[in-house]
């Protein structure tokens, strides 16, 4: 960004705020992207920052979406940007001008058509783009158009984010200068996900849970096919799977198939998760793909072993953990024999807790992400 920034970035004087980011965002849920939203919101916000959230809002949609009501919930400044359609020039309108009357220093951008707007929304003004990439969709034509247009967009972004190795390494594989590229793990509000008393029935069933999003690449019906197989050999589970998507109806469909309407509970998303995970015997990830997965750090914060595919930060996250490992991704025997040895979880692990407390809070993830913006705005 080569043009100057407005003073209050670099002078803040009798109380006015370090500067102004707004975080922009397309959301269809509440998954890790948006838990990262909010909590780096807040945190600045704390800081004295003043922070807000932006969300799309698709034309045909009843209902605002669920991140916008989840930061007027806990007081954040939070709007609404109507987006009519895959393009909309009315919406790009609707962000510069947001851009010129909020006097905008960073624009923080988590997602494909986030950072495409912005880069077109931004062109000539005096804002520092900054950009988090959480992780891609792989499947369709569609999804492969998005990832054309957000390589070629992100080209002219001032600092680009990546919360783990492999989207790093694939930023730097699509040409972007390394100058420009940064790693920035993800962080968690490790106030609210904390352990808990554990109450153990021995005749209880060994209580599993997932929370992701329903779509393919979640790896949630081998998942349930895993526990079928582990039931079938007389292991006694029971596991909740947390979450909505695209997958939803397939994979109720396959629970019903397999008998397993008493033993597998699609829920649906849920409000207290910091209360779920302590219930938890192991938290389950099977993902085929991950960047820096927010429910696995969640679990971990609230002494929880973890079984997770090998993939994204998720190795770096568990190594050296003895109650928690890592699964080859997509291995339907591997996961089986991890779920056949899990045992009773009968107190949190506080080593899991501890790692997160020390390099995985949203207090840390702050501070790094105040290092980036100092970047980008004088890039």
């Amino acid at each position: 960004m080569n043009q100057p920034l407005h003073s209050s970035m670099t002078e803040p004087d009798h109380g006015a705020p370090l500067g102004t980011i707004v975080h922009l965002r397309s959301s269809t849920g509440m998954y890790g992207a948006e838990q990262v939203v909010l909590g780096l919101a807040r945190e600045q916000g704390s800081r004295g920052w003043n922070a807000r959230i932006a969300v799309f809002v698709h034309g045909g949609d009843a209902d605002e979406p669920q991140l916008l009501l989840a930061a007027r919930d806990e007081g954040l400044s939070a709007f609404g940007l109507r987006c009519r359609g895959i393009a909309d020039p009315r919406c790009l309108a609707d962000l510069r001008r947001l851009l010129l009357e909020t006097r905008v220093d960073v624009l923080h951008c988590h997602d494909y058509k986030s950072i495409v707007y912005a880069r077109l929304a931004a062109r000539g003004l005096p804002v520092a783009l900054v950009a988090t990439l959480h992780g891609w969709l792989r499947d369709g034509l569609r999804l492969r158009a998005y990832r054309w247009l957000e390589r070629h967009a992100l080209r002219g972004f001032d600092r680009v984010c990546a919360v783990s190795p492999t989207i790093e390494h694939e930023l730097l594989q699509a040409g972007l200068q390394r100058a420009a590229v940064v790693r920035v793990d993800n962080g968690i509000d490790i106030r609210r996900f904390r352990p808990a008393p554990r109450f153990a029935d021995p005749m209880a069933p060994l209580r599993l849970g997932t929370a992701a999003r329903l779509s393919p690449e979640k790896n949630l019906a081998q998942l349930i096919d895993a526990v079928a197989e582990c039931r079938r050999r007389g292991r006694d589970l029971q596991l909740d799977i947390l979450g909505d998507g695209p997958l939803r109806s397939e994979l109720q469909q396959q629970v019903l198939r397999l008998g397993l309407a008493k033993w597998v509970r699609l829920r649906g998303g849920a409000d207290e998760l910091e209360r779920w995970y302590p219930k938890l015997d192991a938290f389950v990830l099977p993902s085929l793909t991950e960047g820096m997965p927010m429910a696995v750090l969640e679990a971990m914060a609230c002494g929880c072993p973890v079984l997770a595919s090998a993939v994204g930060s998720v190795p770096t996250l568990l190594a050296g953990l003895p109650h928690s490992r890592t699964l080859p991704p997509g291995d339907f025997d591997a996961l089986v024999e991890a779920l056949m040895q899990v045992p009773a979880l009968e107190a949190p692990r506080q080593d899991a807790r501890e790692r997160v407390r020390a390099h995985y809070s949203t207090a840390r993830m702050a501070d790094d992400y105040t290092a980036v913006y100092a970047a980008a705005v004088h890039a």
